[in-house]
């Protein structure tokens, strides 16, 4: 089963994910940092990271950036508190898969989940 990494320094946000994911049936784990989330990487194995794009102890920009390094090819949404244009254009540019503004991600975050993990599947059907 995938599972859906959530990060996000909030825990009311945290909380509105948790009960969001459990109707959605999907597996999740949550986290209110990335270097916690970064830590555990190995043994939860995720499929999908959504986090938020001003952490407590980096930005997105940084997450998905040290993401990459360790070679990590995890779709990555973001789901900041506000929607900054310049913000939303530099994850895009640096390889998120998604980002969108949280008042509004009930509505989005089922789509969005489950868009990333059908385009990884379609894509990795392609390479083999």
């Amino acid at each position: 089963m995938s599972i859906i990494c959530v990060i996000d320094g909030d825990i009311f946000a945290r909380k509105s994910f948790i009960d969001a994911l459990t109707r959605f049936g999907v597996e999740f784990r949550v986290f209110d940092s990335a270097g916690g989330f970064l830590t555990q990487i190995d043994s939860v194995k995720p499929e999908c990271v959504v986090s938020e794009f001003d952490l407590p102890d980096m930005s997105g920009l940084d997450l998905l950036a040290t993401l990459q390094k360790q070679g990590r090819d995890y779709p990555v949404a973001f789901i900041p508190n506000n929607n900054d244009m310049q913000s939303a254009v530099a994850a895009i540019r640096a390889g998120a898969d998604n980002y969108t503004e949280k008042p509004s991600y009930n509505s989005f975050l089922r789509p969005c989940i489950f868009s990333i993990l059908s385009t990884k599947s379609k894509t990795q059907s392609a390479d083999t």
